[in-house]
Parts: structure tokens; C-alpha cells; sequence
């Protein structure tokens, strides 16, 4: 899986590795913010449903990895859900992006 451990709690990981929900158990990933939730071609095809048999919080947001795309007004919100996240007993993220 291609994946890469920024510090502890925070894991920034491919769209498989977002989609291996057995694998996200093992490393213990409480939350997941996806910077590309969408069904369209470079978006990950993921949403709270999708993580709620594993009790996983789970933030949205539908980007496209495109220069024309501003992740900007997302900063205040995304920043709110990580420290929510790291003020939780033994939060680990996956942060997921497409590639």
C-alpha cells in the first residue's frame, strides 16, 4: 500500500489504501479526512457510511486534484476536525488524496 507516515497519528495514504478498510483497522485509524470524496475520476469513493461498521469519524470534502480547485475555504473546518481528532484518546487519521 502506498502510504506515508507524516508523524504519529497522521497517515496520508492512496484511495486503495482508503478502500481497505481491514487495513485501516490494523494500523487502529479512528478518523479519516478525505480531501477527495467524489465518484468521479480522481475522487475517492468514500463517505461516513461507508466507515460506520468500523466507527470511524469521518470528514468530506469534494475535491478535485485540479489547479483551478481551492482547498482554502476547507482550512478552518479541516483544522477543527484534526484537533478534534488529536484531543480524542488515541486518535490516528488517515488523510486521504488520490494520486
Amino acid at each position: 500500500m502506498r502510504q506515508k507516515h507524516v508523524f504519529n497519528h497522521f497517515l496520508f495514504c492512496h484511495r486503495n489504501t482508503a478502500l481497505n478498510k481491514a487495513y485501516l483497522l490494523r494500523l487502529g485509524i479512528t478518523h479519516v479526512l478525505n480531501v477527495a470524496e467524489g465518484n468521479f475520476p480522481g475522487m475517492v469513493p468514500t463517505n461516513a457510511m461507508f466507515y460506520a461498521d468500523m466507527r470511524i469519524h469521518y470528514m468530506g470534502i469534494p475535491l478535485i486534484d485540479v489547479p483551478s480547485c481551492s482547498i482554502s475555504p476547507y482550512f478552518a473546518c479541516s483544522a477543527d476536525f484534526i484537533d478534534q481528532g488529536i484531543k480524542a484518546a488515541a486518535g490516528k487519521f488517515a488523510d486521504l488524496y488520490d494520486i
